[in-house]
């Protein structure tokens, strides 16, 4: 499981910028890089990020799988 791939991917696929996603999930653009970054995050923001960018967590991890 690779989360911080996972949100680059979505990014990329929705056209978006981490500045976009960390608007939407109420939060700074610096937690948005630390998440992109370290890949750690909280259950309930992996459920939330899956959220907006339309997707279930499921779909949302096997973006960032190799």
């Amino acid at each position: 499981m690779n989360v911080a791939k996972s949100i680059k991917i979505a990014l990329v696929q929705c056209d978006k910028q981490q500045a976009w996603l960390a608007e939407q999930m109420n939060t700074s653009r610096q937690q948005i890089s630390n998440w992109c970054s370290t890949g750690r995050m909280r259950e309930h923001r992996l459920e939330e990020i899956s959220k907006i960018f339309g997707l279930k967590v499921s779909e949302f991890l096997a973006l960032g799988e190799d």
